[in-house]
């Protein structure tokens, strides 16, 4: 089994299948998956989307051209217009 995938997996931290998605506070609702386009991003959405206890989780996986890490400006832009000023304070 991958590491991501044991890391993630309820059976090895139940904690992850105590607590449904739905009880999450809104912040904990949407993950920023960045490099999602890459390799291993596309293989952590695929993961995700399969993961029982993420279902009610979004994920959030812009473009480098919409997420620059290296512009700070522009990434809590990005991050206050798609989850809000609250993550930004």
């Amino acid at each position: 089994m991958a590491a991501t995938a044991r890391y993630l997996d309820p059976e090895v931290h139940p904690e992850l299948a105590a607590s449904p998605s739905s009880d999450l506070p809104l912040s904990m609702k949407s993950v920023l998956l960045t490099g999602g386009a890459g390799t291993l991003g596309t293989e952590l959405q695929k993961h995700f989307r399969n993961a029982r206890f993420l279902k009610n989780i979004t994920i959030e996986a812009p473009r480098s051209k919409d997420f620059d890490v290296t512009n700070y400006d522009g990434m809590r832009r990005y991050i206050i217009e798609q989850f809000g000023p609250q993550l930004c304070d």
